[in-house]
């Protein structure tokens, strides 16, 4: 719902110019409606596994691994 609403709403809009801002964007919708989660920008999980953003529980219980792609002037 947080793709479909809120960032959605701001890629077609033109104002996520950058992958950074479009993980801010998801992150920034996401966080408010479960404040009990965990959401990390760029964790380092191993020495060669970084993903875009990692959701998961107080005490390192994952809920999803995201790689994020950002193309400019798509469909999000």
């Amino acid at each position: 719902m947080v793709w479909m609403n809120a960032v959605k709403r701001q890629y077609e809009m033109g104002v996520l110019n950058s992958e950074r801002a479009l993980q801010a964007c998801l992150v920034g919708a996401f966080a408010p409606l479960a404040p009990d989660i965990v959401t990390l920008v760029e964790p380092q999980l191993s020495s060669r596994i970084v993903p875009d953003v990692w959701i998961g529980y107080p005490g390192g219980r994952t809920i999803a691994v995201i790689e994020i792609k950002y193309v400019p002037h798509d469909y999000p």
